[in-house]
């Protein structure tokens, strides 16, 4: 029987990406359309935190639905990342410096997809 081999990853195969994100976007709902921007985002505790810019012109707050990005490779089978849907809560007092400051959400998880398309490659060479 012929081995499948998918695109899945897990959180803990992707855990550079969120010690490192390269970048990270957060997607959200701007009065009845859709808005993205790109975001700071750090994974701190189990803590998904973004900050958006502040020339950003669309904000999204505290109880927003959005979607989070954050991705690396830039050929087919580097491409690697996460996708997590959620809402946004105030990041409250529990961050470290140097993410103290004023300005962070915490985005509450409530579907989290992740994928590494070098990991078929892998999968193949076995």
């Amino acid at each position: 029987m012929k081995r499948v081999i998918t695109r899945t990853a897990t959180l803990d195969d992707l855990r550079d990406l969120l010690d490192r994100p390269p970048r990270a976007y957060l997607a959200f709902d701007d009065h009845e359309a859709i808005a993205a921007a790109p975001v700071t985002f750090r994974f701190i505790d189990g803590h998904y935190l973004v900050r958006l810019d502040e020339s950003a012109g669309a904000r999204p707050g505290p109880g927003d639905s959005a979607m989070l990005l954050v991705d690396d490779g830039h050929y087919s089978l580097q491409l690697r990342g996460l996708r997590i849907r959620g809402r946004l809560a105030e990041s409250g007092e529990m961050l470290p410096p140097p993410v103290a400051s004023t300005g962070w959400l915490e985005l509450l998880p409530e579907k989290i997809i992740c994928w590494d398309y070098g990991s078929m490659r892998k999968g193949h060479a076995r």
